[in-house]
């Protein structure tokens, strides 16, 4: 059903409600790095969007994702932030009454999102596009796949990184210093 279709053209989504919402909600955690992680969001968002056709009854799970697949990096001043972020995202969906199928499929794109190798399981199309936007977005969009890279450049003229991978690089120096022997918890090499 997804990601086998061709792809129809780029359309850059700018705002929506529960990337907002949540944004707004925890601008105190997130600091001088609202911005920086706002546009990652919308970034990431776009991307997965794009690759899964725009397909109208995925849209609201992956604005939640994408707003939560990191913010326990501030709102639990970790870098072992995968289960953090997935509990916020699952209080997140009970708080409004979300269906009770979201939450695996929000909790596997949040866990697997930094797996190095390709996601086959269950609810493969929005956790392997969600792991795709995210890499597409890490490296600038040169490891973007059948994205075009006109669509990367459209996202980051709105959605700028304002220095995002320097600072998600000083908290992994920091990570290193106290934890040298695990300093990237949140990598998965496979399933």
């Amino acid at each position: 059903m997804y990601m086998g279709k061709k792809h129809q053209r780029f359309v850059l989504i700018t705002e929506q409600a529960d990337i907002e919402q949540v944004i707004l909600l925890n601008q105190i955690h997130l600091g001088k790095d609202l911005e920086r992680y706002k546009n990652h969001v919308y970034r990431m968002y776009n991307y997965t969007a794009w690759y899964l056709d725009y397909a109208e009854s995925e849209m609201r799970k992956l604005a939640i994702a994408a707003v939560y697949h990191d913010l326990a990096i501030w709102t639990h001043q970790t870098f072992d932030y995968l289960g953090p972020s997935q509990q916020l995202a699952m209080q997140y969906l009970q708080l409004h009454h979300l269906p009770e199928s979201w939450h695996l499929e929000v909790g596997l794109i949040i866990e697997r999102h930094h797996q190095l190798q390709k996601y086959v399981g269950v609810y493969h199309p929005t956790v392997e596009a969600f792991r795709k936007a995210d890499l597409a977005d890490l490296t600038f969009g040169y490891t973007r796949g059948k994205m075009p890279f006109a669509a990367i450049q459209q996202a980051i003229l709105r959605f700028p990184y304002l220095g995002f991978q320097g600072r998600l690089v000083r908290f992994a120096a920091r990570r290193f210093l106290h934890s040298p022997l695990n300093p990237l918890p949140m990598l998965r090499w496979k399933n």
